[in-house]
């Protein structure tokens, strides 16, 4: 990874420490707002993100799946899924799929990048549990056989990025 990140060794060397484990891995990033967490993760590690997305303030469950749904079109190119989620189950789902087509030419990590993730979370969405199976199904148990995700959480303490 270029390192053209200045004054965030310490978080760089947590990056690059996650990067090269032989596990899939998930990490939250929090803190205050406008300090370059996403900036961080969008830059050092933009060769790796084969996925990306943020949740939008206060916004309803139907309007975030929405921007999903825009987000994975852009990254699939239109080649697969073409109905939107109606849930975040099935969101989720597609992006599993989309994860089990990527070639694996390199057996690198990929990064799965889901920003502001707390305003997901609204009341009646679903967002936690449809998260859990993704991280459990898709990443988790299957990073030996190709898919081998890092997600990232980019609304959160600089101080304990470490």
């Amino acid at each position: 990874m270029a390192n053209t990140i200045i004054g965030r060794a310490k978080e760089l060397a947590l990056l690059d420490k996650i990067m090269d484990s032989d596990r899939a891995e998930f990490l939250a990033i929090y803190g205050r707002r406008r300090v370059g967490k996403t900036y961080l993760i969008s830059e050092y590690l933009k060769e790796h993100i084969v996925f990306s997305f943020s949740g939008s303030f206060e916004q309803p469950t139907k309007l975030q799946l929405g921007n999903f749904f825009r987000e994975y079109i852009r990254f699939t190119k239109g080649q697969q899924e073409n109905t939107a989620p109606k849930d975040w189950s099935t969101a989720f789902s597609y992006l599993t799929d989309y994860l089990y087509a990527l070639p694996n030419t390199t057996n690198q990590k990929v990064v799965v990048f889901i920003d502001e993730m707390p305003w997901l979370d609204r009341p009646k969405s679903a967002f936690v549990p449809a998260l859990e199976y993704f991280l459990e199904s898709a990443c988790l148990q299957n990073a030996a056989g190709g898919i081998n995700c890092l997600r990232f959480d980019g609304i959160l303490d600089e101080e304990k990025i470490t």
